[in-house]
């Protein structure tokens, strides 16, 4: 089982039950200078203060077990906190014990702490500079980190940064194994969807909408990151709202110029891989149901708006069997300056996601108004595609709003807890090479269903050649590329050079002359072709013939035939 780079705890409701903090400790009668002199241990699971025994922690049942687990996988163990008193945090872990799984001996939790990261800060950008500091010490990426914490607040680091985070619902029992379990899976499933730096078949990048963005979102997601504020309305949770059509966008870029952001932009949203883009979670939610809520960020706090977002999740995954991380999709009402009246479909993209597999394109005005299409993929439209759950609850809502279409064509959907439908692909077709002679006279090259190579050709005044087979079946890779040249001859066929690849990937040709056919020397070579690639090609001068070709690292190569034979380069 994989673990990440780094895992964070906080303290208060967390590690402990209780709260330490500066301003109600250490107040009593006789108390010491340092407030962190007065946290006395009564047992080696409570400690109290010494000036006033009201004041209490107690580390939780569970908190040994778990750290011991973290050190054991080779994690690094972070504490993140909020709490204005490092030196007493840090204090109350010197007295908590566990057993350190380098020698088996108990040892402090503070000893084993690799990042003690406990500072004030603002509840809006709580946690952000401690996870910056980790990074910059640990060298990690925010997508190897998880955060488990009590107060939904704390959720800011998975909206800006895209770190996995677990809330603490429960403050009686605090962190738990199967909490820590759960938070493990959470990140695991956000790690899964991160692209591999060499992937070992071509990504394929796809235009899938456009959105009205600020300069500071513009920037933000340049570098993979979110954005926490309070001008804009975010009903479904901070996250990177994303249009079908460039005309929405246009709408939404308007309106932020007219708010005061001059800069504002009509930007195409790309993902980067298609294939890994259709396997990500997705849910498409009704716009006014009991089952989720939506956010009003405007009026609510802080603590309100991420508290909301922590029950959406866990609402979806309860009741609808979607896990994080997912992708929302939602009908929004209609907004003053849209030409068509009724509700329009929107994506709502939370970091994580965004951060693993989509990127922006800004474009000018004048670029926007040249938009041959304006919507590439429209979203009601790819229920069955990409794999988008939809509830019966978000069926229903569509037949009250007079939405015939999008009832009907969401019936392929998944349901919900229902296996995702494979993705329809295409089916191959066999490569057929028709090839052109003097005069008129014609050849044609083809791979037949049993995988043989075969080729027949026509005189011109119409009469055939015959058929020949010049690679028997099970010799050949199948819908393997085929490239061919020719040369000389009263049809232009008396010299013919056809390039396969066979059944174990490698580079191969055969030789025709004057009707003749027999194998060619360039498979001594055991030039590895990439198991997908779908392309040879081929070049004739004078003597030289040169065939390029992708080879098993991903590399285009160059085969020559030369004087001195065939040669790579």
């Amino acid at each position: 089982m994989s673990y990440s780079n780094v895992i964070a705890l906080a303290t208060d409701w967390t590690i402990w039950h209780g709260i330490l903090e500066s301003r109600t400790w250490g107040k009593g009668v006789g108390a010491l200078a340092l407030v962190q002199d007065n946290i006395t241990r009564v047992t080696d699971q409570l400690l109290q203060d010494g000036t006033n025994p009201n004041n209490q922690i107690r580390v939780y049942d569970g908190i040994s077990m778990v750290v011991h687990d973290i050190l054991r996988n080779g994690t690094k163990l972070a504490i993140v906190s909020a709490n204005p008193s490092k030196d007493m945090c840090d204090r109350a872990l010197f007295y908590f014990k566990t057993i350190n799984p380098s020698n088996n001996q108990q040892s402090s939790i503070i000893d084993l702490v690799e990042y003690d990261e406990v500072q004030d800060s603002n509840p809006e950008i709580k946690g952000v500079n401690p996870f910056r500091n980790i990074r910059r010490l640990s060298g990690s990426d925010y997508s190897q980190m998880l955060m488990f914490d009590a107060e939904a607040a704390s959720n800011t680091v998975r909206i800006t940064l895209g770190v996995s985070f677990e809330l603490v619902r429960d403050r009686g029992s605090g962190l738990t194994w199967a909490l820590y379990q759960r938070g493990l899976q959470a990140w695991r499933r956000a790690i899964s969807i991160t692209l591999l730096p060499n992937p070992p078949t071509r990504r394929r990048r796809v235009l899938i909408g456009y959105s009205g963005l600020g300069p500071t979102w513009i920037r933000r997601v340049r570098v993979g990151e979110g954005v926490v504020e309070r001008t804009e309305a975010y009903r479904w949770g901070y996250a990177f709202y994303v249009a079908a059509s460039s005309r929405t966008a246009r709408v939404f870029r308007d309106l932020l110029r007219s708010g005061g952001q001059r800069r504002a932009r009509v930007c195409q949203v790309w993902v980067k891989d298609y294939d890994s883009w259709v396997n990500v979670n997705k849910i498409w939610v009704p716009e006014h149901g009991s089952t989720v809520t939506r956010t009003d960020n405007k009026h609510w706090s802080h603590e309100q708006s991420a508290q909301s977002q922590e029950d959406r999740d866990r609402s979806i995954e309860d009741h609808w069997g979607v896990p994080t991380p997912y992708v929302l999709f939602s009908r929004h009402h209609h907004v003053r300056g849209m030409r068509k009246r009724g509700r329009w479909s929107e994506m709502v993209v939370y970091t994580q996601i965004q951060r693993a597999l989509f990127d922006i394109r800004p474009l000018t005005d004048a670029q926007v108004r040249r938009i041959s299409k304006p919507s590439p993929y429209p979203f009601h439209r790819q229920f069955r595609r990409w794999n988008i759950v939809v509830p019966d609850e978000t069926r229903r809502e569509f037949l009250r709003h007079k939405e015939k279409k999008l009832y009907r064509l969401s019936a392929k959907a998944p349901r919900p807890g229902q296996t995702p439908l494979p993705r329809r692909r295409r089916p191959k077709k066999r490569l057929r090479i028709l090839v052109q002679g003097r005069g008129g006279a014609t050849r044609v090259f083809w791979q037949a269903k049993n995988g043989s190579i075969r080729t027949k050709g026509w005189r011109p005044n119409g009469s055939p050649w015959p058929t020949r087979i010049l690679v028997r079946a099970r010799r050949t890779r199948r819908y393997t590329p085929l490239a061919v040249i020719n040369w000389g001859g009263k049809f232009g066929f008396r010299y013919i050079r056809l390039f396969y690849v066979d059944n174990k990937n490698i580079l191969r040709n055969m030789k025709g002359r004057k009707g003749s056919w027999r194998a060619g020397k360039l498979g001594r070579l055991k030039l590895a072709v990439a198991p997908r690639s779908k392309r040879l090609s081929v070049r004739r001068r004078g003597r030289k013939q040169r065939v390029r070709f992708k080879s098993a690292r991903g590399r285009i190569r160059v085969a020559v035939f030369g004087k001195k034979g065939w040669k790579v380069t």
